[in-house]
């Protein structure tokens, strides 16, 4: 599991050193080992690279079906995020949820 603070992530995403804020958000981003990549429909695919990022894709995004497996899958990252569960757990998890959505690239 690699982790790494939300103002360093912004930093690398931007090629910033790192960004000037006047507010400190410290929280932190949680990144899988592999990243997921899925694919909605004929769209283009994603890459869902920890638990913090599938959380917002499968609350703002998901098509298919809230069966068991994506309600374990949110639990899981949900408890990745809280340090209570593995985050290669959590990945296992939303690739069956995924699988079980057809959203699978």
């Amino acid at each position: 599991m690699i982790f790494i603070n939300q103002r360093a992530f912004m930093s690398i995403l931007t090629g910033d050193d790192m960004m000037e804020s006047t507010t400190h958000d410290d929280r932190i981003i949680y990144l899988w080992q592999r990243p997921v990549h899925i694919q909605i429909r004929h769209g283009w695919p994603q890459r869902i690279d920890g638990p913090t990022r599938a959380l917002l894709f499968m609350e703002t995004e998901w098509p298919g079906p809230r069966g068991y497996h994506y309600h374990t899958a949110r639990a899981a990252c949900i408890g990745v995020t809280e340090q209570r569960c593995d985050s290669e757990v959590a990945r296992d998890a939303f690739i069956a949820a995924a699988m079980e959505a057809r959203l699978i690239a």
